[in-house]
């Protein structure tokens, strides 16, 4: 586990577990006393990282005030920006498949369930296809070829 200065933050403030839960609910993240008493004495860790980033904004403090180890504090950092891209990625291909879904709707006959089908399963390819690229794009590609 990682060492941190949540405890003598804390005592600088002049406050108590009971204090920072109270302020942490103010951002509806339910916690209790026990659990911040393990963080501060690095006995545990917030399952998501950005847990620290909430307690460093509701005492006001930079984040590297209470978590000094540089490789956690860059973890935490990497978490966050990787969950920022993810969720920004989902919206945009949201709104694209939507997009795309209502254009393809646009074209065929509501009524005729082969045809919604297909509109169906076209969205579904494209989104294989959409997850099938980023992945070649992460991890790159092997392609295999076969002598006969």
């Amino acid at each position: 586990m990682v060492n941190n200065k949540l405890k003598k933050v804390l005592d600088d403030k002049k406050l108590s577990f009971s204090d920072l839960k109270k302020l942490l609910e103010t951002k509806e993240i339910k916690i209790n006393n026990s659990q911040l008493s393990l963080y501060s004495r690095g006995k545990r860790n917030p399952k998501n990282k950005k847990m620290w980033i909430d307690i460093a904004e509701v005492l006001q403090v930079d984040l590297q005030e209470i978590i000094t180890d540089i490789n956690y504090y860059l973890s935490i950092m990497d978490e966050i920006s990787e969950n920022g891209t993810e969720k920004k990625d989902k919206t945009e291909n949201e709104k694209t498949n939507d997009s795309l879904f209502q254009e393809l709707l646009s074209l065929v006959d509501k009524n005729s369930p082969s045809e919604l089908e297909k509109v169906y399963r076209y969205c579904s390819l494209a989104s294989n296809f959409e997850n099938l690229s980023k992945a070649i794009d992460k991890e790159g590609v092997m392609i295999l070829v076969s002598s006969g």
